[in-house]
């Protein structure tokens, strides 16, 4: 076993070489979180009564804390509604019509001027970890999407494999490649998508690509279609507490 784990690693390592030339600098600890709108953080969920509670146990440490919590609840049959009110978070009903049309449900409904789109998987590593990723986000010109790919742990062989496919995924976008910004951003990462609620509408949000297969690059393509920028990111301040695999965190 350790030596397969030692030929996917190499293998990894050999394809990040190639792929991830070209990183992005990491956030800054010293941002402040002066001057940010309220923000709306739309989760869809369907059936994540576990999952979900790292993520709104670490939204609730948050020193940030001007923003609501909508758990899209997607015809769950577990107690994923009970869970997200117990961390004070509304809960909207969706009736099992999916992801994109649960976040687009969740856009229309949102009070915020920002919208953060996370997946129910996901948490924040630290308490300044949200603040980071706004303030980042209002320094670039608070325009188009900011999205990151989180930082990954695994904790079985099998899903050691799996990191090809993160790799697959992230190249897919042409990101972070020896060919430095000959191309253009082909979409956005999933699990964590930042926007204004302007550009949101005007794109078209999760509407407009409801029924895409992988709803994050579509997303992604009708915001540059609306030549609105699209920035995609690594980061170590969100996790996915899932057991996928370790992805190149940056």
């Amino acid at each position: 076993m350790d030596i397969i784990k030692l030929a996917i690693g190499f293998a990894a390592v050999i394809a990040g070489c190639l792929m991830f030339w070209s990183l992005p600098v990491p956030f800054s600890s010293s941002r402040t979180a002066k001057g940010l709108p309220f923000l709306s953080i739309i989760i869809p969920a369907r059936n994540e009564e576990e999952r979900i509670v790292p993520l709104l146990r670490s939204l609730q440490e948050q020193r940030f804390n001007s923003f609501e919590i909508l758990v899209v609840d997607d015809d769950s049959s577990d107690k994923t509604v009970a869970v997200a009110e117990s961390f004070g978070a509304k809960v909207l009903r969706n009736e099992g019509a999916g992801k994109s049309s649960a976040c687009w449900y969740g856009a229309e409904q949102a009070q915020g001027s920002w919208l953060l789109f996370l997946d129910a998987d996901t948490k924040f590593e630290s308490a300044n970890g949200l603040s980071h990723l706004l303030q980042f986000y209002q320094e670039k010109g608070a325009r188009g999407i900011t999205a990151l790919q989180p930082f990954h742990t695994v904790e079985r062989l099998y899903e050691h494999l799996s990191v090809i496919f993160n790799i697959i995924v992230v190249t897919g976008m042409n990101l972070f490649t020896v060919w430095g910004s000959r191309f253009k951003t082909a979409g956005s990462f999933g699990p964590c998508i930042l926007c204004n609620r302007d550009d949101y509408f005007l794109s078209g949000g999760h509407k407009k690509i409801e029924g895409a297969i992988m709803d994050d690059l579509a997303l992604g393509e009708a915001f540059l279609e609306q030549n609105l920028p699209v920035r995609c990111r690594g980061e170590r301040v969100l996790y996915l507490c899932a057991c996928i695999p370790k992805a190149l965190a940056v």
